[in-house]
């Protein structure tokens, strides 16, 4: 198991989790780690257009959340980033 964030992802959550880096609604910018659900067109109260959203858990927050997919830069399988990566250090 691995332990992000003080959540604790079984060895298939981590084989599923990516990270990416996001500028959210405010503008601010953050890696983030997840584990993708699915993905859909459709609006949101964060998101107001109708646009293609994620829909992920968010590991750092440990909750679904929606993810616009025109604000996802640079994705990667988690493992495949260092923790360097994972926290913007």
């Amino acid at each position: 198991m691995v332990v992000w964030q003080g959540m604790v992802m079984t060895p298939e959550e981590t084989a599923r989790a990516v990270c990416f880096w996001y500028t959210n609604y405010r503008g601010e910018k953050a890696w983030r780690v997840v584990i993708p659900v699915a993905i859909r067109f459709d609006a949101t109260q964060w998101h107001p257009e109708r646009q293609w959203l994620l829909d992920a858990l968010d590991t750092e927050k440990n909750e679904m959340r929606a993810f616009a997919m025109k604000d996802i830069r640079g994705w990667r399988p988690y493992l495949e980033t260092d923790e360097q990566e994972r926290t913007g250090a």
